[in-house]
């Protein structure tokens, strides 16, 4: 039920709507604060040539002197959302444009399911296809996938962009990318090493580049750009949403995850989301079609689309430690293995020396031992470029005089101190096994 009243002070008709009764608004011609009063019952129809205002919030016309928009509770006069009496917001979630955006995506992908996934499922076997080749080719194969890979994507997005707009589409719109195949192979090259580059400062300067350019490939399937064109037009574009970008993902990420949940079929529902998101999105920002208040990011839509990054460096930070574990542990493994061939090379030795092993490391060196590279730790930056270096430069100690009579668990060769840093040596034994030790213990090896 709407309220008609006039000002206090300058007499402005003033319209509202019954549920705001008892707030405090503005008058929009001589700025009076006035209360919203109670309904007598008495209605006054507006002239028929009356003038008219639009709100800024939603872009409904009401008519002249109207204070609130009672579609989305915006002040039109100042743009600002108001309180109800119970001081609580209407600040209508379908108005934040990220999360209006994905609703409209939605709404086209349920409109259009059958094709929608159909063309999906034709995207992902090609796609899947194309990687299988370039796993199979070395090298080469990586290419191969690139040039096939790239002018699809560029097809998937003009089919989501015409499902926006509701114009016809058909396979071969999936397929239409390879009309611009120099451009979207370009784009994606550029792209790619932009973002690397980028994601090498902290990662977040990737992830805001890659916000920045994700409408490229709409730029060259809808106005033929070429590739450094659409970029830049991307970046233009997202000038002042690039927040809205990364929510938008980040809600997408969302929503994939319950498609998940149904036992992965809900994903040919919920993963083409996402690009049609950015069809829309895209498609909005051309036409100019974003209201005044869908133009200011809110609280909300920073959280989601810082959500991202933090989520990265997060990831990073709890990795990085473990893959540095990793990496280390497999230098000791390949450490161990220079050990066992050094054993081998003495135990070989033995076999033509009348059991004994060599006086020197030196001595296995190349007819024993023919590469030089076992003699050098992987942990370490050693280099050993001949055979008089082997003793002095290689990353072993050897203990001589023994022989395959001496005590099975006797020392015969062991990483130098620091090979691995203070965690510890590995150790090879005479009758060939290795073993990792710590530095506590190895004193007490090498006195036995």
């Amino acid at each position: 039920m709407e309220i008609q009243w006039k000002c206090d002070s300058c007499g402005q008709p003033l319209v509202m709507d019954s549920k705001y009764v008892g707030a405090k608004v503005e008058c929009p011609k001589c700025k009076t604060t006035l209360t919203v009063p109670e309904p007598t019952g008495a209605e006054v129809e507006p002239a028929a040539t009356a003038p008219t205002v639009a709100c800024p919030g939603c872009g409904r016309v009401w008519p002249s002197g109207t204070v609130i928009c009672t579609s989305c509770g915006t002040n039109i006069s100042t743009g600002e959302t108001i309180s109800t009496v119970s001081g609580e917001a209407e600040p209508g979630p379908n108005r934040i444009l990220s999360a209006n955006v994905i609703g409209q995506a939605w709404t086209v992908v349920i409109g259009a399911l059958g094709s929608v996934v159909g063309a999906f499922l034709v995207y992902m076997i090609v796609s899947i296809i194309a990687s299988a080749v370039g796993r199979m080719i070395p090298v080469v194969g990586i290419f191969i996938s690139i040039l096939i890979g790239a002018p699809l994507w560029a097809g998937w997005s003009l089919f989501c962009l015409a499902k926006v707009r509701g114009q016809e589409t058909t396979v071969g719109t999936l397929f239409s990318g390879f009309n611009v195949f120099g451009a979207a192979v370009g784009a994606y090259f550029l792209m790619g090493i932009l973002i690397m580059f980028g994601s090498i400062f902290l990662i977040v300067p990737g992830i805001i580049l890659g916000a920045a350019f994700s409408l490229t490939f709409f730029f060259i399937v809808d106005q033929g750009h070429g590739p450094w064109q659409a970029m830049k037009a991307s970046y233009e574009l997202t000038r002042g949403y690039r927040w809205r970008v990364l929510a938008i993902s980040f809600l997408c990420s969302l929503i994939n995850i319950l498609g998940l949940l149904c036992l992965g079929i809900g994903m040919l529902v919920t993963a083409p989301i996402l690009v049609v998101a950015q069809a829309k999105l895209y498609d909005r920002l051309v036409r100019d079609d974003i209201t005044e208040y869908q133009r200011r990011t809110s609280v909300w839509e920073y959280v989601m689309g810082l959500s991202p990054a933090v989520l990265v460096i997060i990831l990073a930070a709890m990795l990085l430690p473990a893959l540095g574990m990793a990496r280390g542990m497999g230098k000791r493994v390949e450490c161990m293995s220079n050990l066992k061939q050094i054993v081998l090379s003495c135990k070989m030795y033995a076999m033509d020396y009348n059991e004994q092993f060599p006086p020197s490391l030196e001595n296995l060196y190349p007819d024993y031992a023919p590469s030089l590279e076992v003699f050098v730790c992987p942990s370490t930056g050693d280099k050993v470029t001949s055979k008089e270096e082997i003793n002095t430069q290689g990353s072993y100690l050897y203990v001589s005089g023994l022989s395959e009579a001496s005590d099975s668990a006797a020392v015969l060769i062991y990483d130098r101190e620091g090979n691995h840093g203070d965690d510890g040596r590995n150790v090879a034994f005479v009758d060939g096994h290795v073993d990792w030790v710590s530095e506590e213990e190895i004193d007490d090896l090498l006195k036995h």
